[in-house]
C-alpha cells in the first residue's frame, strides 16, 4: 500500500484569546440623584485648594456677637441712669432714691465694661487672623494699639477713680481713637452698601477729629503758645456732626421688614421705648430746668445746639434708640449687629474721654466696620457662587 504523500503545509497555531465583554467599554451613566458629600467647614483645606462652599456657609464677620449686644444695652442704661438721671437727682431727690439710682448706674456700668472688654477682645482676635482684613503691617499696628488700649481700660475700670492718673487717661484715649481710625480705614475700601460706607466714614472722621483735638489740647508746644482753642472747637464740632449723622445713615442702611409679624412686633416695642424715653426726658427737663444743657454736655459732650435747642438732642437720642430696638429684634444677624453698633455709638457720645465711654466707642466702631466687611463679602459671594469668601485661604 503506497504511503500518503506528505504535504508541506504550514501549521497554523490557533490561540483562543479571551474577548472582553461588549459592555465593558460602555460609559457609565452619571447618577444625578446622588451628590458628593459637602466639605466640612471645620476641616482645613488640603493640597492648597479651598473646598467648594456650600450655600449654608456664612461670610466672615456676619454673626452678631451676643456679648456686644448685651454691652450695648448696658451702656445705654448707664448713660440714661449714671450720666443723665443721677446728676440731676443728686441734690433734688431723697437719699434712698439717690442711692438706688447710683447703685443701678454702677451695676450697668460694670456690666457694660466686662461684656464690652470680652466682646472687643473676641472681635480683635477674629479680625487679626483674617488676612483679607489688611496687610500684615496694618494688622500688627491694630494689635499694638489694642495691646495698649485693652489693659488700660481694664486697669481704669478696676482702680478707683482717685487712683486713675491723667497720663493713663490720655494714653487710653489716644489708643482708642487710633483703633477706630484703623478699623475705618480697613472697612472703607470694602464694597458694602453706600449708606453703611458713609456711616463708617463718619465714624472714622469723628475719631480722627477727636484725636487731633486731643493732640492740640494736650500737646506741650500748644500749651506754651497758648493757642489751639479755635482748632479744638472746630474739630469738636466736626466730630459732633459726624456723631449726629451716623444714626441717619444707619437708618437708611437698615431697611426693616415691617410686613412680617416679627417686624411689626419690633415696631410696637420701639414705639413703646420711644414713648418711655420721651416721658423720661420731659421729666428731666422739668427737674433740671436751666441746667439741662449742662446735664446733656456731661452725658454726651454735645455743644452745637445746647443753647439754641437742647431738646433736639433728646429727640435725636430717642429716634436712634427706637431704630436700634427695631434692628436688635430683627431676624437677620447683620441688622442686629447694626442696632448694637448704633446703641454703642450713641451711648459713647461725642469725643468720649472716660474709659467706659471710650470702650463703647471703640466697640461700636469695630462692629460697624465688621458689618461693612460682612456685607462686602456677601456681595462678593452673590457674584461668585463657586467659592465662598469665608472658605478662601487668607
Amino acid at each position: 500500500m503506497p504511503a500518503r504523500k506528505q504535504h508541506n503545509r504550514p501549521r497554523i497555531a490557533v490561540r483562543f484569546v479571551a474577548q472582553p465583554r461588549r459592555d465593558a467599554y460602555r460609559p457609565r451613566r452619571l447618577v444625578t440623584d446622588e451628590r458628593p458629600p459637602e466639605p466640612d467647614a471645620t476641616s482645613a483645606p488640603s493640597g492648597g485648594d479651598a473646598p467648594i462652599a456650600s450655600p449654608t456657609h456664612a461670610p466672615p464677620f456676619s454673626g452678631a456677637p451676643l456679648l456686644a449686644g448685651l454691652a450695648a444695652i448696658a451702656s445705654l442704661v448707664d448713660t440714661l441712669v449714671s450720666r443723665l438721671a443721677a446728676p440731676t437727682l443728686a441734690s433734688r431727690a431723697s437719699l434712698p432714691i439717690t442711692r438706688a439710682v447710683f447703685a443701678t448706674g454702677d451695676v450697668a456700668m460694670n456690666l457694660a465694661a466686662i461684656t464690652g472688654l470680652v466682646a472687643l477682645g473676641g472681635i480683635l482676635l477674629e479680625v487679626l487672623r483674617r488676612g483679607r482684613f489688611g496687610s500684615l503691617f496694618h494688622r500688627l499696628t491694630i494689635a499694638g494699639f489694642a495691646g495698649v488700649f485693652l489693659p488700660s481700660v481694664a486697669l481704669s475700670a478696676a482702680l478707683p477713680r482717685a487712683h486713675t492718673t491723667p497720663q493713663l487717661v490720655i494714653v487710653t484715649t489716644g489708643a482708642a481713637f487710633v483703633l477706630a481710625v484703623l478699623f475705618g480705614m480697613s472697612a472703607l475700601p470694602a464694597r458694602s452698601p453706600l449708606p453703611l460706607r458713609i456711616a463708617v466714614g463718619l465714624v472714622t472722621i469723628g475719631a480722627a477729629a477727636s484725636l487731633l483735638s486731643m493732640l492740640l489740647l494736650y500737646a506741650p508746644w500748644m500749651r506754651q503758645r497758648g493757642g489751639g482753642e479755635v482748632g479744638v472747637a472746630l474739630l469738636a464740632h466736626i466730630a459732633e456732626l459726624a456723631w449726629l449723622g451716623t444714626p441717619v445713615c444707619a437708618a437708611l442702611a437698615l431697611r426693616p421688614d415691617l410686613r412680617s409679624r416679627r417686624g411689626r412686633t419690633a415696631l410696637v416695642l420701639a414705639l413703646a421705648t420711644g414713648t418711655a424715653l420721651s416721658l423720661g426726658f420731659r421729666m428731666l427737663r422739668a427737674v433740671a430746668r436751666s441746667q439741662l444743657g449742662d446735664v446733656l454736655y456731661y452725658a454726651l459732650r454735645v455743644q452745637l445746639l445746647l443753647e439754641a435747642a437742647p431738646l433736639a438732642y433728646t429727640i435725636g437720642v430717642t429716634l436712634a434708640v427706637m431704630l436700634a430696638v427695631v434692628a436688635l429684634l430683627a431676624r437677620e444677624s447683620w441688622r442686629r449687629q447694626l442696632g448694637a453698633a448704633v446703641l454703642l455709638l450713641v451711648a459713647a457720645g461725642v469725643t468720649p474721654r472716660m474709659p467706659g465711654t471710650l470702650l463703647m466707642f471703640v466697640l461700636g466702631a469695630t462692629m460697624l466696620g465688621r458689618l461693612a466687611l460682612a456685607q462686602a463679602a456677601e456681595a462678593t459671594r452673590a457674584t461668585d457662587p463657586v467659592r465662598d469668601d469665608a472658605q478662601r485661604p487668607d
